[in-house]
């Protein structure tokens, strides 16, 4: 299945715990190609400080985290943008991105109306979902961060075509002439400490890249 637009789909950041080479190699991407369209598919900030997960608190301080993730998304915006000026830009919202927010409403919900982390998703002339639940669709394509883990689920439920995040995988399925799925992958740094919440089995299936969709149909790039 063919398409009139070129969109850059970027998986995963989980700033600050990020592969800033494999991100680097994107933007060289964007200036050779110049998509019409790029979608970050979530899971932007990873917010490890705000994980229900056994930490180490010594590792790094919710301030410290916030600052660099802050630091690096707006970064990544700017050069994006930079490398493709004419681009129409999108920001997904994903599960991590929810967790300080899921975890104000599991240990104090009375405070949830004074959280505004709005201030962590404002990036010049980026269009910003506001939850993981709203959906963006470019043409008949629908972007989404993801929420079930096999390849395919999502087109098979919505019978579109369908590019998410979330899984870390990476990969395209083509179920028929006209419905396909693609798997993001993943652009954190797997061996960072925290990210080690995970099983070694399951990260070593993470795939580095991102998909690419143009008038060829989609593929995903490996870095």
């Amino acid at each position: 299945m063919t398409t009139k637009y070129n969109i850059i789909a970027i998986p995963d950041t989980h700033f600050p715990f990020t592969d800033l080479s494999a991100l680097n190699k994107i933007y060289k991407y964007c200036v050779k190609y110049k998509p019409t369209h790029i979608v970050q598919l979530g899971d932007l900030h990873d917010f490890w400080s705000f994980s229900r997960f056994p930490r180490n608190p010594s590792l790094i301080t919710p301030k410290e985290e916030l600052e660099k993730s802050l630091r690096m998304a707006r970064n990544m915006w700017a050069r994006l943008r930079q490398a493709s000026p004419k681009a129409i830009c999108h920001q997904l919202i994903g599960n991590h991105d929810e967790r300080p927010k899921k975890r104000i409403l599991s240990s104090a919900p009375e405070l949830i109306e004074f959280l505004d982390l709005s201030y962590l998703y404002e990036f010049e002339k980026v269009k910003v979902q506001s939850s993981q639940r709203d959906e963006l669709y470019i043409g008949n394509i629908l972007f989404t961060h993801g929420h079930l883990s096999q390849l395919g689920a999502h087109a098979r439920e919505t019978l579109h075509s369908v590019v998410h995040g979330h899984t870390h995988k990476g990969g395209i399925l083509h179920i028929s002439d006209k419905l396909w799925e693609a798997d993001a992958g993943f652009l954190g740094d797997k061996n960072h400490p925290a990210l080690s919440y995970t099983m070694y089995k399951r990260a070593s299936k993470w795939r580095k890249g991102f998909v690419h969709i143009d008038e060829y149909g989609p593929r995903f790039v490996t870095i």
